[in-house]
């Protein structure tokens, strides 16, 4: 990643570092934008750590995500990363 926030040149070993170190990085001029993007982010936490078991992705987080980074094709393309760890588990018996 350099400084514009290009994602296709990571220095980090943890793709989630490099995918939020890019983030900032895009968006620095528009923190909004990162805050945005944050509290749609633990919307999903909150969803996926639920006392039933069912966890998930709430219903339209993704196109919340997706509007937030309009235009930023790669930060998108970045989120099956994270959204793909929220993948609806199993109820708990």
């Amino acid at each position: 990643m350099n400084q514009n926030g290009d994602l296709s040149h990571g220095d980090c070993s943890d793709p989630s570092k490099t995918y939020i170190r890019a983030l900032k990085a895009r968006f620095h001029d528009q923190p909004e934008k990162f805050h945005s993007f944050y509290k749609v982010m633990m919307d999903i936490m909150a969803q996926r750590v639920r006392p039933d078991g069912l966890g998930g992705i709430p219903d339209g987080a993704p196109a919340r995500l997706k509007a937030i980074l309009e235009g930023h094709d790669d930060l998108i393309g970045g989120l099956n990363f994270f959204l793909a760890s929220f993948s609806p588990s199993q109820p708990r018996r």
